[in-house]
């Protein structure tokens, strides 16, 4: 195990055209040990799976030759750690999540096959009804996070790679585990993993680029994010109910002000993944677009709101004028004006940063409008270059600073 590990690290180090002489006696050695009897805790298998990734890494398209001689063998032992692993096992706990050796093994073997249908592309596409097989019931693997998130992180990629030979088979890919992504979320209690959910679907959308849903599968879609969204909310107001309950802490109130945080990251997920929907569905978004204007977007620039619900009203106004535009939502144009204009000198730099894009593209999606609030928003402009650093962070007070000027 560990030899393979320093071979394969070398390989990584020296690069391809050095590595290339040696590969072929390296890979050969690998699948020898990889068909091999494996004992349950047997750290090979981790090197192994390690090692596979560096390779390919390495070996770019090259790889895609040994792909036949490796996959069989690989998809046994990658099924096996599935099998072995908690979920498997009848327990009482079973709902439980667990971070053991073989949950960490597990955890490397998706991974790994997301860097080979990455990085492979084209000719994975042989083998992409077997590693569907063992991703999709990983979206709900109940004893461990971490492999749940990296079975979300996968479907993209799949997506990707059926696409270079099949548009339609992309796409019939892509409505099903967009429902196998909800029905996941619709039962997942941590939020990273909610976020990371969010972000594949997301991902999926930009994999296909243009439109592949039709009306109905989109108002179903738009009914998912409000539930979601309600859902987040309601947990983010038994938070701060709980901080005021008697006898709580400030540890406590520690923990639930970083609960709070991580739900209100799930919003901005949300905002990214409707920025999405209006640019790969534009005409059939508009009821969403309008629900969002009238009942989340005075919500959520409420002066009393957190930094990250500013960002995310922000984000959605800014997607609203660059996707959808004028021709869409030309009596929301008005509102959103006065929404960045006040939002270009907030006191902090990533709403800031957020507020000056959108008003460049009010100017650029709307040139005979912007020309009558010209004055408006240049002196919001200038204003916003006159807010000091404060508590930012150099970074996002650069950037701010960068999308003001620009």
């Amino acid at each position: 195990g560990q030899l393979i590990e320093c071979l394969t690290l070398m390989a990584h180090a020296v690069g391809k055209e050095k590595f290339a002489p040696f590969s072929q006696q390296l890979i050969g050695a690998m699948i020898l040990i990889q068909e091999g009897t494996f004992e349950k805790v047997d750290p090979q298998k981790s090197y192994l799976l390690s090692g596979w990734q560096r390779l390919c890494y390495v070996l770019g398209n090259d790889f895609a030759q040994y792909l036949p001689s490796i996959l069989p063998s690989l998809f046994s032992l990658i099924q096996s750690i599935f099998n072995s692993s908690p979920e498997n096992v009848e327990s009482d706990a079973k709902d439980s999540e667990y971070n053991t050796y073989e949950t960490e093994e597990a955890e490397v073997a998706i991974n790994l096959l997301s860097v080979l249908i990455d990085e492979m592309k084209e000719a994975f596409v042989p083998y992409v009804v077997r590693a569907i097989s063992i991703v999709i019931p990983l979206c709900d693997y109940k004893t461990n996070e971490g492999i749940r998130k990296s079975a979300a992180g996968c479907l993209p990629s799949i997506i990707s790679c059926v696409k270079t030979t099949n548009l339609e088979d992309a796409k019939n890919s892509a409505k099903s585990f967009l429902n196998t992504l909800w029905n996941a979320v619709s039962t997942e209690h941590e939020p990273e993993v909610i976020q990371e959910q969010i972000e594949a679907m997301r991902d999926i959308l930009n994999a296909i680029e243009w439109t592949f849903l039709d009306q109905n599968e989109m108002n179903a879609f738009f009914n998912q994010i409000i539930k979601l969204m309600m859902e987040s909310d309601v947990r983010k107001a038994e938070n701060e109910k709980a901080k005021h309950e008697e006898g709580i802490d400030d540890e406590e109130i520690t923990m639930l002000n970083e609960e709070t945080s991580r739900e209100e990251e799930i919003h901005l997920a949300i905002a990214d993944l409707i920025g999405t929907i209006f640019k790969t569905h534009k005409h059939l978004s508009v009821p969403l677009a309008e629900l969002i204007c009238t009942q989340i977007l005075p919500k959520a620039l409420e002066a009393n709101q957190s930094e990250k619900m500013h960002k995310f009203g922000i984000f959605l106004i800014d997607d609203c004028i660059e996707y959808l535009g004028l021709e869409l939502l030309s009596s929301k144009w008005e509102f959103f004006t006065q929404a960045l204009l006040t939002f270009a000198t907030n006191k902090a730099a990533t709403v800031r940063q957020a507020a000056a894009y959108g008003i460049g593209n009010l100017g650029i999606q709307s040139r005979e409008y912007f020309a009558a609030i010209s004055d408006s928003c240049i002196g919001s402009l200038y204003d916003s270059l006159k807010c000091q650093q404060g508590t930012d962070k150099p970074k996002p007070f650069g950037h701010s600073r960068d999308n003001t000027i620009a």
